[in-house]
């Protein structure tokens, strides 16, 4: 755990300076490998997260060693982690052998709803929300509008009751009255539609928008 929390620890101050510090990153990723090798599933995953996204290091982005991290933290039991593992073999992303012409690999889709529904099970509310979007969607499973509305009540529910400290703490509102809103119009509710895009509009462009398509078709 002292290894994870110095990983924190550099990560944070590589961030918070004027200028992201290469040398305060890379400690924290050491750190963090330290971590991970003793099984600190927390650690795994966010060695996961910085493979994937690089977060301003270009020479970080390595596919396959974030879903060989993802991988691990999720056997380890890290809800973050499935969620994040299932959006990969979801999108065929980073790491994973498929056809380059497909946005989705239907091979990889049952593993993802499979993933999406066990991080759900432990109350991680971003996994609610993607299963939210498959019901809203209806590619990867046939469309259930009952379904999507119970997921993404959920993970507003639970986004709502975030610490602080949370990635998502200041994130989630960007996406999740859209989402809602968009479901409540599938299923021919405008008024609560409405009530959900006017929640989200000072922040996602796309309330705004739905609230102006409204508006002219009155």
């Amino acid at each position: 755990e002292s290894q994870r929390s110095l990983g924190f620890y550099y990560d944070d101050k590589a961030f918070r300076s004027d200028e992201m510090d290469e040398s305060d990153k890379d400690k924290s990723v050491k750190y963090f490998t330290l971590a991970a090798n003793s099984n600190d599933a927390e650690a795994c995953f966010r060695l996961g997260e910085l493979f994937e996204w690089g977060y301003g290091y270009d020479y970080y982005f390595n596919g396959k060693l974030s879903l060989n991290y993802y991988t691990k933290a999720t056997v380890l039991g890290h809800a973050g982690a499935m969620c994040s593992l299932a959006n990969i073999y979801e999108q065929g992303w980073v790491g994973l052998e498929c056809s380059e012409n497909k946005y989705y690999v239907m091979e990889y889709w049952s593993e993802a709803i499979r993933l999406y529904n066990e991080s759900a099970k432990r109350g991680y509310a971003n996994a609610h929300s993607c299963l939210a979007e498959i019901y809203l969607d209806g590619k990867l499973l046939p469309q259930d509008l009952n379904k999507a509305l119970f997921h993404e009540k959920k993970a507003i529910k639970l986004f709502q009751h975030l610490p602080e400290s949370d990635d998502w703490y200041d994130a989630w509102e960007y996406s999740e009255w859209r989402l809602l809103g968009d479901i409540y119009l599938a299923m021919g509710n405008t008024n609560e539609a409405r009530q959900a895009y006017l929640k989200g509009k000072d922040k996602d462009t796309n309330c705004k928008e739905r609230l102006e398509e409204l508006k002219n078709k009155r």
